[in-house]
């Protein structure tokens, strides 16, 4: 199971307490979250991400149980698994299928709800932001933290991603996870998800694959769902009604 950006391997859980019964699950912390340290380099791409998770696969027990196993992502985590089923073929044979939760393959915000205004201003207001993020984190730390306290970061999430069903604890949880994520991984991270594409690897996927995102998510909205699996050999797609990106 990957998380998404600026979450932690405690997003799943439900999951976890869901699947433990029955599956061995297998839970990890993105670089520069959780339990995982930042690299030295602040390399923050994709491809890296997907490197990592190789990594993690060779560590544990995914890549060497006959049976196989199922790689899981939501958002970020969605993100890199088709990279990583392009890059490293050999451990796709240990595979038996992915799930793609609120995922995209496209730039993302080619992706995004309200992608018409987002996209044009790309190059003079959300790259320079990104790049400042990145060279210049603690002032963002600092008006994280007070956007916490405030409440503004519960509010943004109640409309970026929520759509009213989340209990406090979770609302709370999600936005103490955002406060608290280091400013320069997100500007890095962002500037790595503007180059973000995985159109051809999603093309050469030859297992099965789930698409599962919520019906009102703002960030991977039900078109972008609909066209990734236009692109895939074995696609199943499941829209949850009344649910946004945290599907």
């Amino acid at each position: 199971l990957s998380h998404g950006w600026s979450l932690t391997h405690d997003t799943w859980y439900y999951q976890k307490k869901a699947l433990a019964g029955k599956f061995r699950v297998i839970v990890w912390d993105i670089r520069g979250t959780g339990r995982s340290e930042a690299p030295d380099d602040w390399d923050y791409s994709m491809e890296a991400v997907a490197e990592d998770l190789a990594a993690v696969f060779d560590a544990t027990d995914a890549g060497r149980h006959p049976l196989g196993c199922v790689l899981i992502g939501h958002s970020v985590g969605a993100m890199i698994l088709p990279l990583f089923a392009q890059r490293f073929p050999q451990r796709m044979a240990r595979v038996r299928g992915l799930a793609l939760v609120g995922g995209t393959d496209t730039p993302i915000l080619e992706a995004m709800w309200g992608h018409r205004r987002l996209v044009p201003m790309r190059p003079w207001f959300w790259e320079p932001l990104a790049r400042t993020m990145t060279r210049y984190p603690g002032p963002f730390e600092v008006f994280a933290r007070l956007c916490r306290q405030m409440g503004c970061v519960h509010a943004a999430l109640m409309f970026g991603t929520h759509v009213g069903r989340e209990s406090r604890g979770q609302d709370d949880l999600l936005a103490d996870r955002c406060a608290h994520f280091s400013m320069r991984a997100a500007g890095a991270g962002a500037l790595a998800c503007f180059a973000f594409d995985a159109r051809a690897a999603m093309e050469s996927l030859t297992v099965p694959t789930l698409l599962l995102t919520g019906a009102s998510d703002r960030n991977t909205p039900p078109d972008i769902q609909r066209a990734m699996a236009a692109r895939l050999r074995s696609p199943q797609l499941i829209l949850i009604e009344k649910c946004g990106h945290l599907a």
